[in-house]
């Protein structure tokens, strides 16, 4: 790996040995705009959404368990519109990841259960979600 700095461009170029490991270049130019192409961005989405379609399954919602485990089909498509609906899929899918918590600590908390576990739990898969949405935002097809 190498770095050369300069006043007006910053250049970290990391290359890996294995065929197995992407290639990335990181370039920070005069006006701090960001450019990634990395193809391990799309492991957490990837994850998130196999997860996201199990939890559609255990609730027997049989259409959204085909979309969520379906979505990241869309990684093969060379279009920049393909990212915008993965995140939009991610989003929703933690938005939907609280809704469910907050409904279970309820049940917990009406049987009088222990809820703060499944709280944590939970709340962390809906962050881990969230966070795969945001990933995405330093992808960019060519």
């Amino acid at each position: 790996s190498e770095a050369l700095i300069d006043q007006k461009k910053l250049s970290l170029l990391c290359h890996f040995n294995s065929t197995l490991l992407p290639t990335f270049v990181i370039i920070i130019s005069g006006n701090m705009k960001i450019t990634r192409t990395n193809r391990w961005t799309f492991i957490p989405a990837v994850l998130s959404l196999l997860i996201l379609g199990a939890h559609f399954s255990r609730n027997d919602q049989t259409i959204l368990m085909i979309l969520s485990v379906g979505l990241p089909l869309l990684l093969l498509v060379k279009k920049p519109w393909t990212i915008w609906i993965l995140q939009l899929a991610l989003l929703l899918g933690s938005i939907e990841w609280v809704w469910s918590t907050l409904d279970l600590i309820e049940v917990r908390k009406a049987i009088g259960e222990d809820w703060q576990r499944l709280a944590i739990i939970l709340f962390s898969v809906a962050a881990f979600t969230l966070i795969s949405a945001f990933l995405l935002f330093w992808v960019r097809k060519k």
